[in-house]
């Protein structure tokens, strides 16, 4: 049986307060762009739990896996006629700190004005200056001291990053986690947080091995795609038309508006038999606050471009076009090595169908039945490179 890994404890300053095996199990959960989890067994009578988490004060502490951290957020005692009392420990990678501050009302990245054009406040047009911005005023250089986090700080951002333009987005009174998020997963950039050898948070970007130069390859012909499933759609959705509710918004003078209103068509050309329309009426889900404009008192245009946005997400899980799911034997590439989260590889079964897919997570669990690894991964709906057949 496979040997647990021995789990470094760490203290609210990142210093190593000790160590920890002999659980009774361990699950590891990592994350592309998103917050990764971690669920532990121990039995009570565990001596490093009991001496920093099962006590009339519990200290705030992390658990370090090779170079992953993750924050010890909840403590579940059990009792079990079998096995005794368990405790069972759960918690969130450094990324859900991102999540711990919310950007104020005034913090607005971009926001548009009456003739839809872009108007970038104090922010900046660009990623460094929107990033920067966004970090200093919420962890580093606060209005209110109290958010700053000491050391906090972005690595430097590589410059074909640090250069693109920022239009199309519009944020307010969101978390810092969600506006990076969605501008890291617009551009296909990785983020994270990590330790710096100063042990003080770095907030890190760069892009992660792209769909043209995937070396990773896993096909029925290499042995190791053991069974999949391939499904695709001749009549996907390839036009969205836009509607809003009546009198839902007001124009520019105050005036609401009388009877449904299209607000815009957005797809493909396509036209006789090969056009497939699709309604998006706003029921509110686009609801975002705009230039300190609530939902309800927002002009003609500014609701529009909030409602664009989301229809456009709403016609691309439409206009999907295959869905391909197969179990893959990993043992034949090392994680961290060959691949890593985030990281684009190729599949492809016995017919020559296939296309690339991104590492989306990597799991990995230990307990009295050994060890397992897995990453996770999805398809790209607008893959070109898609091949349906030799």
């Amino acid at each position: 049986m496979n040997e647990f890994p021995i789990i470094t404890i760490l203290d609210n300053a990142f210093n190593t307060l000790d160590y920890i095996d002999g659980y009774k199990s361990l699950g590891w959960n990592s994350q592309f762009n998103d917050v990764g989890t971690f669920v532990m067994e121990c039995p009570i009578t565990h001596e490093k739990i009991q001496r920093y988490l099962v006590t009339t004060e519990p200290q705030t502490t992390y658990f370090k896996l090779n170079n992953e951290i993750m924050r010890v957020e909840r403590v579940t005692i059990k009792s079990s006629l079998t096995d005794g009392y368990i405790v069972t420990l759960e918690g969130s990678s450094l990324e859900t700190i991102l999540k711990d501050r919310v950007t104020w009302y005034d913090t607005q990245i971009v926001t548009y004005g009456e003739d839809d054009t872009d108007s970038y406040g104090d922010y900046g047009p660009d990623f460094n200056t929107v990033i920067t911005r966004l970090i200093t005023r919420n962890f580093i250089n606060a209005t209110d001291s109290i958010r700053n986090i000491p050391g906090f700080h972005i690595a430097p951002i590589p410059s074909d990053i640090a250069s693109l333009g920022m239009s199309g987005f519009d944020f307010s009174m969101l978390t810092c986690f969600d506006i990076i998020k969605e501008i890291c997963d617009t551009f296909g950039i990785r983020f994270g947080l990590r330790l710096d050898s100063n042990k003080t948070l770095e907030l890190y970007f760069k892009y992660p091995v792209q769909p043209n130069r995937a070396s990773v390859v896993f096909s029925t012909a290499y042995g190791n795609v053991l069974n999949s499933a391939f499904q695709y759609d001749l009549t996907p959705r390839n036009m969205i038309r836009v509607w809003a509710p009546d009198g839902e918004y007001s124009t520019n003078g105050g005036t609401a508006t009388s009877g449904l209103r299209p607000r815009s068509s957005y797809g493909t050309t396509n036209g006789g038999l090969n056009r497939r329309e699709m309604v998006y009426e706003d029921d509110g889900s686009a609801n975002v606050t705009t230039n300190n404009v609530s939902y309800e008192n927002r002009s003609y245009a500014q609701a529009c471009r909030a409602t664009r946005k989301t229809a456009k997400l709403v016609l691309e899980e439409q206009r999907r076009i295959h869905n391909f799911e197969a179990d893959i034997d990993w043992t034949q590439f090392k994680y961290g090595k060959d691949y890593d989260i985030g990281d684009w590889v190729y599949v492809e079964n016995e017919f020559g169908m296939g296309g690339h897919a991104q590492v989306t997570g990597f799991v990995r669990t230990w307990d009295d039945s050994g060890i397992s690894e897995y990453p996770n991964f999805e398809f790209s709906a607008s893959d070109s490179t898609f091949q349906y057949g030799n």
